[in-house]
């Protein structure tokens, strides 16, 4: 059995780049296969146990390095791993992360980046303080600290990056519309967009939408699809279900059909 915890960011350069520590264990050996479903943010990985295998929806494979992360994505992994488990995280707003990595979040967009490759020696200088604690919380703190270390503050977002991410996160805008209520031009937007999150507006738009259904769905097993459609802004059922299929290659019937393990993962966000 998995347990997920999560730990509040304790450090004040922190709070508005990350949302949360989390924590992933298991009290024996365990078998896990999970649909990773797309959202809006990345998340750190720091693998303390056995290998993670990530198998995209074209079958391509890849074995990541034990502390890495993976850039923000449109589609579906499936998400390997075996043994007794151990595996912490960092799960940053969706604007928060650019500050830490200094390099535009496109650049990462669909990809698995070990960490070592973007920070050097972080895995080397995590793995050697962490030798001399014990509990999940003081491992929290180094990793937290590390990341603090790691911040350019010159990098981190001002209010009115902040707010205008912030507030096309929370509503569904009509891109022209957004930029003309807010002063913004569409070129600019994409920009920003490009560095902070990783993706188009449009997609980011998409992919919200999407995680907001996802919660909606927790816990049923079946309901009005015509009805979601409608409440989230779909023309019609037909742009809903093909839109659902293209994150998640299944069908919203399907899905609901599903147990819950395929859509534990979940919990975290």
């Amino acid at each position: 059995m998995l347990s997920v915890i999560r730990y509040p960011v304790s450090h004040p350069v922190l709070r508005n780049l990350i949302k949360y520590f989390w924590v992933i264990e298991s009290e024996s050996i365990i078998s896990v296969s999970h649909k990773l479903l797309p959202v809006n943010n990345i998340d750190f990985i720091f693998n303390l146990s056995s290998p993670i295998e990530y198998i995209t929806d074209e079958k391509v494979r890849t074995t990541s390095a034990r502390f890495h992360f993976n850039g923000i994505r449109d589609k579906y992994y499936i998400i390997n791993q075996a043994g007794n488990l151990r595996v912490f995280g960092a799960s940053f707003f969706p604007s928060g992360l650019f500050p830490v990595l200094r390099i535009p979040l496109n650049e990462f967009t669909g990809k698995t980046i070990e960490l070592d490759d973007i920070i050097s020696n972080f895995t080397d200088e995590i793995l050697e303080k962490i030798t001399a604690v014990q509990s999940n919380a003081e491992i929290i703190k180094v990793i937290e600290m590390a990341i603090v270390d790691s911040v350019d503050r010159s990098l981190i977002p001002n209010k009115y990056v902040y707010e205008l991410i912030s507030v096309f996160n929370a509503n569904h805008y009509c891109i022209s519309g957004f930029c003309e209520q807010y002063g913004v031009n569409q070129r600019k937007l994409e920009r920003i967009f490009n560095k902070y999150i990783g993706v188009s507006p449009k997609l980011f738009q998409r992919i919200n939408r999407f995680n907001r259904i996802i919660n909606q769905f927790q816990g049923k097993k079946n309901d009005n699809l015509a009805l979601f459609a409608y409440d989230n802004d779909y023309f019609d059922q037909t742009h809903f279900i093909k839109d659902f299929k293209s994150f998640i290659g299944t069908t919203p019937t399907e899905f609901l059909s599903q147990n819950n393990s395929v859509r534990q993962i979940m919990e975290l966000y």
